[in-house]
């Protein structure tokens, strides 16, 4: 936790929910969740707390994450906007995490009885992005791509 204090958490806190995954209902495997992250402001009290199975749970924290890397590279465009051409504005790192967002939740459907994580698709590979991203733009200086063995490219 470089440098922040860890806040601490009252594990003997009852939860003020059923005890029943919040997302997908099951009833097995289930760990507590803060509703508003510790992190973001939120209280470690009963009313914060909720429960999601250990699959949802794993879900919910890979999304926000997904989000929380779609809006700075959103925010980044917008602040170069007057400086970039139109053609440049068209950022492939915003496109990536969109791509890598649908097919974690397309992996991780309601019911689903493991945690997948978007990383299973080679597609969603930054290098895979940089690569399509540099032939699509010559301003971008990379060498060809490499002959693999095992076609991690092909099809793409």
């Amino acid at each position: 936790m470089r440098g922040r204090r860890k806040r601490i958490r009252n594990k003997s806190l009852k939860v003020n929910a059923p005890k029943k995954c919040e997302r997908c209902g099951a009833d097995d495997r289930l760990e507590r969740d803060h509703i508003i992250p510790l992190s973001k402001g939120g209280l470690d009290t009963p009313e914060n707390l909720h429960y999601l199975c250990n699959t949802c749970h794993k879900f919910r924290h890979s999304e926000e994450k997904i989000l929380r890397a779609i809006k700075r590279h959103e925010r980044r465009v917008e602040l170069l906007r007057e400086k970039l051409s139109k053609e440049q504005l068209k950022s492939w790192k915003i496109d990536m995490w969109k791509y890598r967002l649908q097919v974690l939740r397309d992996l991780n459907t309601l019911g689903a009885i493991k945690y997948t994580s978007y990383w299973s698709d080679v597609k969603t590979h930054s290098g895979v992005w940089y690569y399509r991203a540099s032939k699509a733009n010559k301003t971008i200086n990379t060498p060809e791509k490499p002959e693999l063995s095992n076609n991690l490219f092909k099809g793409l």
